[in-house]
C-alpha cells in the first residue's frame, strides 16, 4: 500500500509538472504571438510614414517649379502702372494670364488683363504698362496669374500671393 501511495504520488507530482510545462508553453506561444503583432503593427506604421514621406516629396517637386512664379505691380512714372511677372524656375510656363486688379476698398476693379504665351526659365519680364487715371493714381493694384507649368499643370497664384493646383480652369481668357 504505501509502494502504491507514493507511485500515485510521484504520478500527481508528474502530472502537475507536466501540467506545468504545458501552461508554460501556451504562455510561451502566446507571448511569441504578442510580440509577433506588435512587430507588425510597428512594421505597419513605419511602411505609412515612409509612403507619407516619399508622396510629400513627389509633391514639393510637383510644385516646385510653380511656387518659382510670382507677379507685382511697380511704378512705372508718373501715372503708370508697370506689371512685373517673374519665371525663378528652370523651367519655361505658358501660357500665363496676369490680371491686374485694384485693391479694396477700390471695389477690385479690373484694370486689364495681359496674356503672354511663353515666359523664360530664370527671367523677370515687364509685361504691361497701364495709364492710370487721376482717381486710380493713388490705388493699391494686385496682380493675380494663372498659368500651365512645363508638365501641362494649371496653377493660380491669388492676389495674396496663394498658389493653388487649378484643375478647373475657371480663370483662363
Amino acid at each position: 500500500m504505501r509502494l502504491t501511495a507514493t507511485l500515485a504520488l510521484h504520478a500527481t507530482d508528474l502530472s502537475l509538472s507536466q501540467s506545468l510545462a504545458n501552461w508554460l508553453g501556451v504562455g510561451a506561444q502566446l507571448g511569441l504571438l504578442a510580440a509577433a503583432v506588435v512587430a507588425a503593427i510597428y512594421a505597419h506604421r513605419s511602411w505609412r510614414i515612409a509612403q507619407k514621406s516619399a508622396s510629400d516629396r513627389f509633391e514639393f517637386a510637383r510644385r516646385k517649379q510653380a511656387a518659382a512664379i510670382s507677379a507685382w505691380t511697380a511704378d512705372a512714372g508718373p501715372g503708370r502702372l508697370a506689371v512685373v511677372v517673374s519665371n525663378a524656375s528652370d523651367a519655361p510656363v505658358f501660357r500665363l494670364n496676369a490680371r491686374t486688379v485694384l485693391a479694396p476698398p477700390a471695389g477690385g476693379r479690373e484694370l486689364g488683363l495681359r496674356r503672354v504665351e511663353i515666359v523664360p526659365p530664370n527671367s523677370r519680364e515687364f509685361v504691361v504698362e497701364y495709364e492710370l487715371s487721376e482717381r486710380d493714381s493713388d490705388a493699391d493694384f494686385y496682380v493675380e496669374v494663372t498659368f500651365s507649368d512645363a508638365s501641362g499643370a494649371w496653377w493660380h497664384r491669388d492676389y495674396r500671393g496663394v498658389l493653388t493646383e487649378d484643375l478647373s480652369e475657371k480663370y483662363l481668357c
